[in-house]
């Protein structure tokens, strides 16, 4: 049986950082696919569309391939190397995108904001690991 003195205890010797951290790190995956999914609909991390396809004939040929982005908009999906070469690694209070596809920096170049995530996708990975941070703390302070 827990009591208030003894709950007040762990609460008060409690690192919510740790917990955190301890959650990013065991969603490390899940980052990096939101950061794809953010790319597949042609978006950066700010909500900005990528730069447009300058030539009509390929722009046609992505559209047919995923309307998503809207017509002449990228998504940077033609092979999935690109995609498959995305991952992220948690280190300390930092979130590190590794890009392992030859043409990242290519396209980086391109559009520098394709890394990392904003608006809904932010919110999404938020809502996503809230309930671990929150199960996390539970369970640290015996509740």
């Amino acid at each position: 049986m827990a009591t208030i003195r003894g709950v007040y205890r762990k609460v008060s010797a409690l690192n919510t950082d740790v917990v955190i951290e301890e959650v990013f790190v065991s969603n490390e995956k899940v980052i990096a696919d939101e950061n794809r999914e953010q790319l597949y609909q042609g978006l950066d991390k700010n909500g900005n569309h990528l730069k447009k396809y300058r030539n009509r004939q390929y722009a046609i040929k992505k559209a047919g391939m995923n309307s998503l982005p809207g017509f002449g908009n990228p998504d940077y999906f033609l092979t999935g190397d690109f995609y498959r070469g995305i991952s992220v690694k948690i280190e300390g209070d930092v979130i590190r995108t590794i890009l392992s596809d030859p043409k990242s920096f290519f396209l980086i170049d391109k559009n520098p904001d394709i890394i990392g995530l904003g608006g809904p996708f932010r919110q999404d990975l938020v809502n996503k690991i809230r309930p671990e941070i929150i199960k996390g703390i539970r369970n640290k302070i015996g509740l």
